[in-house]
């Protein structure tokens, strides 16, 4: 059996998508197939994929249906052991798969995977994220995902595998729900399995590309509910946390795109006793002020300045 299958949905990503191939054609380890969906791409993405027929890559074809639609199509037709999923303009260090397998010799009790990585700004150079972990170790079981993921994302999804035999009791990704669908998957898999992780990092997550959540209006999108696994596990203190810093996140959002009635409905739902007395502060900041703060931590971030409010 092929150890991984690289999944790579592709929507419009005809600018980055060559040199996100070519970095996985670039793996030290080489006991892997590549898989792409071109989820309906109405720019040049399918010219650009067409270049590339090594025998171990697989072109799908589909209609629009989305980022959850086009990764539970690749995975169905994944035939490797573990599934390594790869947004179409970030990239892996060459290092990444094989960093990946030797968690997985490792650790045989995980099956969950993760590694480190850096945030790749326009200018070429990486900026370090601020996450939830402290070790000396640099290859460790997590003992909790949900308190690793308090800050910014501990594993984006491209930088997360997992062995494709989990999709049978956890399912795959929610095609009900167009924006953080990687969120909602997190939640099922890690609330039934354990995670191996490498603090060295080997993915460069491109912060500004077409189509990110954040270019986008987060109110027109279908958000996944997140209630009902506070529902079923009400003494699950570091998952409610987590969920309740993503709902602050998204409230932010949505009050500076000016969608009040959302902000409000979304407002409702978030218990602030789950929040550091800075995120209290700016969650009652106006719309005008979070945008100027917004922009101006995005300057400094292109300074190479991370500024958060954990």
């Amino acid at each position: 059996m092929i150890r991984f299958s690289v999944i790579i949905p592709v929507y419009n990503k005809a600018n980055f998508v060559a040199q996100t191939i070519q970095s996985v054609l670039a793996q030290s380890f080489t006991d892997y197939e590549i898989i792409l969906i071109n989820d309906g791409s109405t720019d040049k993405s399918l010219q650009v994929l067409q270049t590339f027929n090594a025998s171990n890559i697989r072109l799908i074809n589909q209609e629009n249906q989305g980022l959850s639609a086009a990764r539970n199509k690749g995975i169905a037709a994944a035939k490797g052991k573990i599934i390594a999923l790869l947004d179409a303009d970030d990239l892996w260090e060459p290092q990444h798969l094989q960093s990946l397998y030797e968690l997985s010799q490792k650790f045989p009790e995980a099956k969950l995977y993760g590694t480190a990585y850096a945030e790749l700004l326009t200018d070429g150079s990486r900026v370090s994220p601020k996450i939830n972990l402290k070790t000396a170790d640099p290859q460790l079981l997590l003992p909790d995902f949900f308190e690793a993921s308090l800050f910014q994302p501990l594993v984006p999804p491209s930088s997360f595998a997992f062995q494709k035999n989990i999709i049978e009791s956890t399912g795959g990704f929610d095609t009900q729900t167009t924006c953080f669908e990687d969120v909602d998957f997190y939640i099922r898999a890690h609330l039934k399995f354990k995670m191996a992780y490498t603090t060295q990092a080997t993915m460069l997550y491109r912060l500004e590309s077409e189509n990110q959540i954040t270019k986008g209006r987060l109110h027109r999108k279908q958000m996944p509910n997140l209630q009902s696994y506070l529902n079923e596990n009400p003494n699950h203190k570091s998952l409610h946390t987590y969920i309740h810093r993503h709902w602050y996140f998204t409230c932010n959002y949505l009050k500076t795109e000016g969608a009040q009635e959302h902000f409000k409905a979304m407002r409702n739902k978030l218990d602030t006793r789950y929040l550091n007395p800075q995120q209290r502060l700016l969650l009652a900041l106006p719309a005008p002020f979070l945008r100027g703060l917004r922009s101006f931590k995005n300057r400094l971030l292109k300074k190479g300045f991370r500024v958060t409010s954990f």
